[in-house]
């Protein structure tokens, strides 16, 4: 979680960066290592911090280079809520997560969405590997995330 990265985290991130900039379909990159501060504390960072123009929403995604723990997604999620409160507009919908995880040779990628209709006002957060119809045509399908996390890799 702190600034701190590898060669290899570097070269995925690089590589994912340049796979959502060639998609054409909306994706404009706002920061690479984007410093997220949690709690005043500025030692935390954001792989890849983008806006899509056509959902009209951020999209954040953290690489972690081991297996998936339930963390990494509280974590995404608290991102998630610094970056709503922070950065989007009223108007536009909630951000949306994505977290890749490597386990051994093979990547997981999995979204993580808020939720902001929790009772009593509370956001929590859900964990899907399948999207929306909506957002299935506007983001990478889990197809094209393997493909380009196999010639990464």
């Amino acid at each position: 979680m702190s600034n701190a990265h590898s060669a290899d985290e570097d070269r995925v991130v690089e590589g994912i960066a340049n796979f959502l900039l060639n998609l054409r379909k909306g994706f404009a990159l706002v920061g690479r290592n984007y410093p997220m501060p949690v709690a005043g504390l500025l030692d935390f960072s954001l792989a890849l911090l983008f806006y899509h123009i056509d959902l009209r929403c951020y999209i954040l995604i953290d690489v972690r280079q081991s297996q998936y723990v339930d963390e990494f997604a509280s974590v995404l999620n608290l991102y998630l809520s610094n970056i709503d409160s922070e950065l989007r507009a009223y108007a536009d919908p909630a951000s949306i997560g994505i977290l890749i995880c490597r386990e051994g040779t093979a990547y997981t990628v999995c979204y993580v969405l808020r939720d902001y209709e929790t009772p009593l006002g509370l956001s929590g957060y859900q964990v899907v590997r399948l999207l929306s119809d909506e957002l299935q045509k506007t983001l990478p399908t889990a197809a094209d995330w393997q493909q380009v996390l196999n010639q990464i890799g």
